[in-house]
């Protein structure tokens, strides 16, 4: 298999799941973009090397986790001072049920990940943890941790 034929395969596997998670995290489809195509090169230059034999798809989350959490920090995650002011001014919790994407943002880089990869696609804490370079413990002690930090801004507005 050529440089070019793994990276085609990384793309149909895993594509979508990147892509989205690049979304996800940086907010922006100009972003997600620029991020993606660095993730594939990345994976591309990486594939000749690495031997991930049962290992495929925590290794490119791995890849993937890195650098969406380094661009998030160069990117700064915080929401804009005007957005925050009408998110936290709205006392009805249906109405900050309806600006969940705010609140999630407010989350870290990792924590955001964490409830995404866990959450919305069901992988195994084993694979996460491969991922995120972390423990099993830690991870599910995190993703209470920032459950909780949503319940409490989206519910109690405290």
């Amino acid at each position: 298999m050529g440089s070019g034929d793994s990276v085609d395969h990384f793309v149909r596997s895993y594509g979508d799941l990147v892509f989205d998670l690049c979304e996800s995290i940086l907010h922006s489809p100009a972003y997600a973009q620029i991020a993606f195509r660095s993730i594939m090169k990345k994976i591309r230059m990486g594939s000749r090397f690495q031997k991930y034999s049962g290992y495929e798809r925590s290794w490119v989350l791995r890849i993937a986790c890195e650098k969406l959490i380094g661009l998030s920090l160069q990117k700064g995650h915080l929401i804009p001072v005007e957005e925050q002011l009408k998110v936290d001014s709205n006392a009805q919790a249906a109405t900050r049920l309806k600006l969940f994407d705010f609140y999630f943002q407010k989350l870290v880089p990792e924590d955001q990940l964490l409830l995404l990869l866990r959450d919305k696609y069901g992988i195994p804490y084993e694979e996460i943890s491969t991922a995120m370079a972390t423990p099993i413990d830690s991870l599910k002690i995190r993703r209470q941790q920032a459950l909780r930090a949503l319940e409490e801004w989206l519910w109690d507005n405290k």
